[in-house]
């Protein structure tokens, strides 16, 4: 929209230097006074400083946009002007696919359910502790007797008796919970998996609700831009009755700079239609889970990146100004060598 804004503003600056000529010619002929030329003129001071103030708006909204996309920033060649126009699309949209893709996609939702899933351990491990604990123990050893190592090993000693054996013990334990706690621990584990199905609830409705919000966004402006469509129409035609009366002085340039104003405000108007439509679209492709594939853009994991960027190596990239010198050098070297 900051591209567009600054096209429109250009075209209504032009628009008024333009009547500023005729205007000229009308006062040389007799047929406008001073008054009229200064209207002009005021009008085209105002004009060129929201130029101006689109242009600023307009270079601060390309500095984020190549700050965030990593892109170079200069001194020089700073703005970033868009590929595609800004018009809006025939696409329709289903709230009901929507919904049903943004439920699977949206991240937030998806933790929630893992959420929910731990809460339901936590609360079977919290149940499980409030039941008595019953404990059975069984151990077994073998031993032998002898007046040597190799003796008790071998089962006899010396006497030619047999030291060879075995024990066996059992032990069985049962414990009670008098105290509560682990009741407490049950009901505080309950009424986290209850917060957690509240948290998701509210998630899914507060999703929904901005899909509803975003298909009606796009709905409104639809019916914007058509709006603003016969609007500049309407204005057209209206700012060429006014430039035939003044050229035929049955009007003056106060009527003619009015009439200029509206075509520009309805252009304005139309572009921020088209821009509300298209942030729209994004935000429910966002939410359906489809941005990043609408845009074709894939995001690579850990393991199809560089060595060096995952660190595997220990030499790192040359900055992008030591390579720039080293080019230039071997350009120079190459050039020095032809001669």
């Amino acid at each position: 929209y900051a591209a567009y804004e600054v096209d429109v503003r250009a075209e209504a600056l032009q628009a008024a230097k333009d009547q500023d000529a005729l205007t000229r010619q009308e006062l040389r002929a007799g047929t406008a006074s001073q008054n009229q030329l200064d209207a002009v003129a005021v009008e085209i001071a105002l004009r060129d400083e929201a130029l101006l103030t689109a242009k600023l708006a307009f270079e601060q909204k390309s500095l984020d946009l190549r700050r965030k996309v990593g892109l170079e920033i200069g001194r020089r060649d700073i703005v970033v002007k868009p590929a595609d126009p800004l018009e809006i699309d025939e696409a329709d949209w289903n709230i009901d696919d929507i919904l049903a893709k943004s439920h699977t996609a949206n991240r937030q939702i998806a933790s929630l359910v893992v959420e929910r899933k731990l809460a339901d351990v936590d609360v079977d491990v919290a149940h499980d502790l409030t039941k008595p604990q019953l404990d059975l123990t069984l151990s077994g050893a073998l031993t032998g007797t002898g007046n040597t190592a190799a003796a008790a090993f071998g089962g006899t000693d010396t006497n030619g008796n047999s030291g060879a054996g075995y024990q066996v013990m059992a032990g069985l334990s049962m414990s009670f919970e008098l105290s509560g706690a682990a009741r407490a621990g049950e009901r505080a584990a309950l009424a986290k998996r209850h917060l957690a199905d509240i948290e998701r609830i509210d998630a899914e409705r507060g999703n929904d609700a901005q899909i509803v919000a975003s298909v009606k966004t796009l709905m409104s402006g639809k019916t914007r831009v058509a709006l603003a469509d016969k609007a500049i129409r309407l204005a057209g035609e209206n700012l060429k009755a006014a430039r035939a009366n003044f050229l035929a002085g049955r009007a003056t340039n106060f009527e003619v700079m009015q009439r200029q104003q509206q075509v520009l405000e309805s252009e304005l108007r139309r572009g921020k239609a088209v821009a509300d439509y298209r942030t729209a679209v994004v935000k429910l492709q966002f939410l359906a889970g489809t941005l990043l594939d609408a845009y074709r853009i894939h995001v690579r994991g850990a393991d199809n990146l560089p060595e060096a960027t995952r660190g595997e190596t220990g030499e790192r990239p040359a900055p992008r100004a030591s390579r720039a010198k080293r080019e230039r050098a071997e350009r120079t070297a190459r050039a020095g060598a032809d001669e």
